[in-house]
């Protein structure tokens, strides 16, 4: 004969009765809440980051766009502010001050033919 490890002892049902049932659905809907809310949280964090970089890069490029052009104009402004911009026959170049390339348009007979983002 098996010897049982676990022996119930069923008096009236008690071991069955949902009496305690409310608390422990509560905890679970409460760890449920919390972790879908760290989650949702947690998402929009991230997605604010992206947003601040993705703006930071399209007003950089906005202000490298806008000197490309007046250099493309023959209008380029004594000071360049933050940027350093080198001008051949072929192309014009934008610098950051670390001499790092953030734009070349390049020019062919005139007209422009690639407008290059680094």
């Amino acid at each position: 004969m098996r010897k049982q490890f676990l022996k119930f002892k069923y008096k009236k049902g008690k071991l069955f009765s949902r009496k305690g049932m409310g608390m422990e659905l509560a905890l679970l809907v409460l760890l449920a809440v919390f972790a879908c809310s760290t989650l949702l949280v947690s998402s929009a964090m991230f997605g604010k980051d992206t947003l601040m970089r993705e703006e930071k890069q399209v007003i950089t490029r906005l202000a490298l766009d806008e000197l490309a052009e007046k250099a493309l104009a023959g209008k380029l402004p004594a000071d360049t502010g933050d940027y350093t911009v080198e001008q051949t026959a072929a192309s014009i170049i934008i610098k950051d001050k670390d001499s790092n390339k953030l734009l070349e348009v390049r020019k062919s007979g005139g007209v422009i033919s690639q407008w290059i983002y680094y």
